[in-house]
């Protein structure tokens, strides 16, 4: 147990909470550390809204929407696609992500946040469709997304 006030994550954190519809807090928040993002990367959290099929109690099944969004220190540009490869997602501490994963891989933004303007709004882009997504694979905390050009 660190010491009141010891920085317990480095140069990164996963912070979480459950709380009521009205902002109350249910349980204890938990700070766990985490890597930080690659350069390439500008963004990386895990939304603070509630999707269909989250469950936030200990041991059972959830969904969780990640966002992301590519860094200028890449090789990308504004508007380029997605290239064709794998993209590598590592979750907090204690993720367990389904060997077999593709059927929960979700890109569109409709079926996400029920509209584009909805989506807009939280600061989501739509999913390039010239870069769908083709495979997942789980292990542990580690879902390896596949890519097609």
């Amino acid at each position: 147990e660190p010491a009141p006030g010891a920085q317990i994550c480095g140069a990164a954190c996963w912070s979480f909470s459950t709380m009521m519809s009205d902002g109350l807090l249910i349980d204890a928040p938990q700070t766990v550390p985490s890597e930080p993002p690659p350069s390439e990367m500008a963004l990386g959290e895990i939304m603070a809204i509630w999707p269909a099929g989250r469950n936030d109690r200990p041991s059972k099944s959830s969904r969780l929407i990640f966002r992301f969004s590519l860094g200028i220190d890449g090789p990308f540009n504004t508007g380029d696609p997605m290239p064709a490869g794998q993209m590598e997602l590592v979750g907090p501490p204690g993720t367990v992500i389904p060997t077999r994963c593709y059927h929960l891989v979700e890109t569109r933004v409709v079926n996400l946040f029920g509209s584009i303007f909805n989506a807009s709004q939280l600061g989501v882009d739509v999913w390039d469709p010239n870069s769908p997504v083709t495979g997942c694979e789980g292990n542990g905390e580690t879902a390896v997304i596949s890519l097609s050009p």
